[in-house]
């Protein structure tokens, strides 16, 4: 996996965007991977994952998606 963008939520979960793979994967403090998007939902070279970061809780996952650049629907 080769990760183009990453970000941690409050409970140590990473998620991860592969733009190569164009999948969105959270992988658990156990090691336990997730895929939670992929190219049949719109994802298109996601990148730069962030978390919104209101009052100390990070619930609203952010990431870029080229998709929106050649007219694919986006998340």
């Amino acid at each position: 996996m080769s990760a183009d963008g990453i970000a941690f939520d409050e409970t140590h979960n990473l998620y991860v965007a592969v733009d190569r793979q164009n999948t969105l994967t959270r992988i658990s403090p156990e090691g336990t991977i997730t895929t939670l998007a992929t190219a049949s939902d719109g994802l298109d070279y996601p990148a730069s994952t962030s978390f919104h970061q209101g009052h100390g809780t990070r619930k609203l996952l952010y990431f870029t998606n080229a998709g929106r650049i050649f007219n694919t629907p986006s998340l």
